[in-house]
């Protein structure tokens, strides 16, 4: 039971931040102060729980010299669902304020008795080559590698801010696909994935807002958690905000569903919500 529960906070947490496109663009779809709050919710037979709650946010840094956007996405389980299992995890990319190249990434994971820390340092990023070095530190110890990778890659909290910021969805047809790479775990795996576009719609949420919508299908990664590669569905903002309101996906134990709750200090007016 609690490896079924594990997967399904795990899934909620994460499935919001999976996808990315190219980014090499003056548009920018956020600004410095900007936080965006979803609800996770996992289906118990025929019931839909609550199972954890998410946050988004946006802040200036510093990386070395270089000025920087400190991106942070973090989760937790709802205090309700503790009892079956406990989640607090943290997100943090470093990126360059221009392209959104990442520079720093720190994920830190606790998750019932488990915890770890990985932190990547991309030590270069070129459209040839890039070349990170993590460290990972867990109960046995830390361990420290250098990979290296063709093209660019990315982070995966680099990843849903380079999908917001996307300039051209205008320009794409029903089954277009945009091409994006990430590096996840500490093997240094690479994974090579896509975002398919798939039209435009509305959508209701559980509060009962409505929105215009974007429709994106990310290419997920088949194995522990998603059933097949098409398992999740985002619908995100048709305005300049570009703000996923809407997730589902289908998991090895069930269902899930992530709504967007609220927002603060968004960069242009939220002009997709229908009144």
């Amino acid at each position: 039971m609690k490896t079924n529960m594990k997967l399904w906070v795990l899934a909620a947490l994460g499935m919001v931040a999976c996808v990315t496109a190219s980014s090499q663009n003056a548009y920018k779809a956020f600004d410095e102060g900007e936080k965006i709050s979803y609800d996770a919710y996992f289906n118990l037979g025929f019931i839909w729980v609550n199972a954890a709650r998410a946050e988004f946010s946006v802040s200036n840094a510093t990386c070395g010299k270089e000025k920087v956007w400190r991106l942070e996405a973090a989760g937790k389980t709802v205090n309700t669902f503790e009892k079956f299992y406990t989640v607090r995890d943290t997100f943090t990319s470093f990126v360059n304020k221009e392209t959104l190249t990442p520079r720093y990434y720190v994920r830190a994971a606790h998750e019932g008795e488990y915890w770890a820390e990985d932190r990547f340092t991309f030590l270069s990023q070129s459209s040839k080559e890039t070349s990170v070095k993590t460290s990972c530190l867990r109960k046995r110890g830390t361990e420290t590698k250098t990979f290296s990778f063709d093209g660019e890659v990315n982070d995966m909290v680099t990843a849903i801010y380079k999908l917001r910021n996307f300039p051209n969805y205008d320009g794409l047809k029903v089954g277009d696909k945009v091409p994006f790479t990430i590096v996840y775990d500490d093997e240094g795996q690479k994974y090579d994935l896509d975002v398919r576009y798939a039209g435009r719609g509305t959508v209701k949420l559980k509060n009962g807002q409505k929105f215009r919508c974007i429709k994106l299908v990310p290419k997920v990664i088949k194995g522990k958690v998603f059933e097949s590669e098409d398992a999740m569905k985002i619908w995100m903002t048709d305005d300049a905000n570009h703000i996923p309101v809407y997730v589902e996906a289908k998991i090895k134990v069930g269902y899930l569903k992530a709504y967007y709750t609220g927002s603060k200090n968004l960069k242009y007016p939220l002009s997709s919500k229908v009144k």
